[in-house]
């Protein structure tokens, strides 16, 4: 999954070329349209999932769809992980005939991850990367290397490659504490920008403006590899690994509808504040972000690093489990005391 978020990010950066070729927004508008259509081809080498697959009872067909899926792994494993989503599946499938939509909602094993996933989608949209990108032409200090039209560029370079960074370093290291690091640094680079800006807009000759505009053009880039070589990534994978099989979908669109709001957002309240109390206000708001996206990492994500979708779905079963019997095993003893 990191690998193909990776990959599209390359679309980013041949957007940000031809934006820089081109200043007709018609011509984007038809090589844009255009580039879409060589996904088109691709479509008979796309593999149906195992998942769907079990869910309409084609056993065979999910074995084999698995096994092309992970091909370099062992018999042995391809089998035990296909056993352990067929668990899983069914499972779900009979926790979804005893309930409603609304009542299963309502289940803490669903209600927690969904809650987690969408503060996290919120926090990191409203953590300065998107409006970064957006109003890098307009924020970022001009110089005497490069025109401020070719940042955006800059950046989509940048990202393309710590994008493909991030697939060794997500399996490299837990989960959890990479996140909750990779806070802390957003928080301690964010405000280190916050105050470079500042200082920059009060500088008072040209020699420290200079120093100031470096300074702030350096952190903006290393936040940039932060957030584009662990944080996005890291979101990404996180929800999909965070929830349950039948709330997937519904998780997701949850997700990335509040993703979008929350952008939006973040956009008018970055003209509104930069507007009324300079860009330096808005990086404090970024930093403070930052430090809500590590309290929530740290009372409500799992560890899900080295982990299948079916052994988080059944672990998550297994402690529920496990809670049920410690709950009987109290009322017993109360039971007995009395």
């Amino acid at each position: 999954m990191v690998f193909y978020k990776s990959v599209g990010t390359l679309g980013f950066f041949v957007e940000s070329f031809l934006a820089i070729l081109s200043s007709s927004y018609w011509i984007m508008v038809y090589v844009t349209t255009a580039l879409t259509l060589l996904f088109f081809p691709s479509i008979p080498w796309i593999v149906e999932s195992p998942y769907y697959l079990l869910n309409v009872a084609k056993y065979e067909e999910a074995k084999r769809n698995l096994t092309i899926i992970r091909r370099g792994y062992s018999a042995t494993e391809i089998e035990d992980e296909y056993e352990m989503l067929r668990q899983s599946v069914e499972y779900e499938n009979g926790v979804k005939s005893e309930r409603t939509w609304i009542e299963y909602f309502k289940l803490k094993s669903t209600r927690q991850p969904l809650i987690c996933c969408i503060l996290l989608n919120v926090l990191v949209f409203a953590n300065g990367s998107a409006v970064i990108f957006l109003y890098a032409s307009v924020i970022f200090p001009p110089n005497e290397y490069v025109s401020n039209n070719f940042y955006p560029l800059i950046l989509s370079l940048i990202q393309l490659v710590s994008s493909m960074s991030a697939i060794l370093l997500i399996d490299a290291f837990p989960r959890r504490y990479l996140y909750l690091l990779s806070g802390f640094l957003s928080f301690l680079i964010q405000s280190f920008n916050g105050i470079a800006y500042y200082e920059y807009e009060c500088a008072i000759d040209e020699n420290e403006e200079n120093v100031w505009k470096w300074m702030f053009l350096i952190g903006t880039a290393i936040y940039w590899v932060l957030s584009n070589a662990i944080i996005s990534p890291l979101n990404g994978t996180i929800r999909t690994n965070c929830f349950r099989w039948v709330s997937e979908a519904w998780g997701n669109s949850i997700c990335l509808i509040c993703q979008s709001l929350s952008a939006v957002l973040c956009y008018q309240i970055f003209n509104f504040v930069g507007k009324h109390y300079g860009v330096a206000v808005n990086y404090a708001i970024f930093a403070v972000n930052s430090l809500l996206m590590m309290a929530v990492v740290y009372f409500l994500l799992p560890e899900t690093r080295g982990k299948t979708l079916a052994e988080v779905q059944l672990d998550a079963h297994k402690e529920k489990v496990r809670k049920c019997d410690r709950s009987l095993s109290c009322i017993n003893n109360n039971t007995v005391m009395e």
